[in-house]
């Protein structure tokens, strides 16, 4: 939840547990248990909790329960306007909720083994106030962030002007969830509405036409020396026309347009 945006996913090493499992076997039972470990371990349920939990059986016996053991995140807290530990306050297994509502003779399918979602919240420590809710999906040995409220924060440097800053931050968050088209778009986007509002230019005319006049508006002694942005416009339409998408283009455009509007800050180009 601290690295991962929307839909990446972490895998989770099963051999470990089998190993340490395998360790604890009777003699003789070895062959039996390494036919079955790995399809059982992988359908088994995995319950959310802050600490390892147990089973314990009438003649004291205590039996450990796969636990999804959630920890302390450092996220960013709208609250407080940077980013700060928050704690898990609640959380539930909806396959859980699911099956309790089957014993109250609810028609509802169950998930199949081995998948299941989990409503995680978490509240800042620092000011205690609204809290964030997280979305996890497991399939199998995999974990993936599915649902963030609110949105995932992204930050965006200080020389990126106000007036477009939410298209560039909208690229950012659209290429982080794997969106690669709408992120080129949203580019695109910021370096037009940009160059418009430099320009002055409010009418229908080529875009290539608007970054033309944007580059003439440049101080001739810094113009040859910035990363042009009519280049980066021209190739992020080249992608959008023949719907590519291009990772590699985003991201070496997305430095140089920030390149370009950090030498605009140094020589103070209004």
């Amino acid at each position: 939840m601290e690295a991962k945006h929307l839909y990446q996913k972490i895998a989770i090493d099963p051999d470990q547990f089998v190993a340490a499992i395998r360790k604890r076997l009777t003699p003789g039972a070895e062959h039996f248990f390494d036919a079955m470990a790995p399809q059982l371990l992988a359908s088994a349920r995995f319950t959310p909790a802050q600490e390892l939990l147990f089973v314990e059986e009438r003649t004291g016996i205590k039996t450990a329960v796969l636990t999804l053991l959630l920890a302390n995140v450092k996220v960013f807290c709208d609250g407080c306007g940077s980013r700060e530990v928050a704690n898990p306050i609640w959380y539930v297994d909806v396959a859980n909720e699911l099956m309790k509502l089957r014993f109250l003779e609810r028609p509802l399918a169950l998930p199949p083994w081995g998948v299941q979602l989990f409503l995680l919240i978490y509240q800042c420590q620092r000011c205690t106030g609204a809290p964030q809710g997280f979305l996890v999906r497991r399939q199998g040995w995999q974990l993936s962030l599915e649902g963030r409220s609110p949105i995932e924060h992204t930050e965006v440097p200080g020389y990126i002007p106000k007036t477009e800053q939410r298209f560039f931050r909208d690229a950012t968050i659209a290429f982080n969830t794997g969106k690669t088209l709408a992120a080129l778009f949203y580019l695109r986007t910021f370096i037009e509405q940009f160059a418009r509002r430099q320009t002055g230019i409010v009418d229908k005319r080529p875009g290539d036409e608007i970054l033309e006049a944007y580059g003439k508006s440049l101080p001739e002694e810094h113009r040859d020396h910035m990363p042009s942005l009519r280049k980066w416009y021209e190739a992020l339409s080249e992608a959008l026309h023949a719907a590519k998408e291009d990772e590699k283009l985003f991201e070496e455009a997305r430095a140089e347009i920030e390149r370009h509007f950090d030498i605009r800050r140094v020589f103070n180009i209004k």
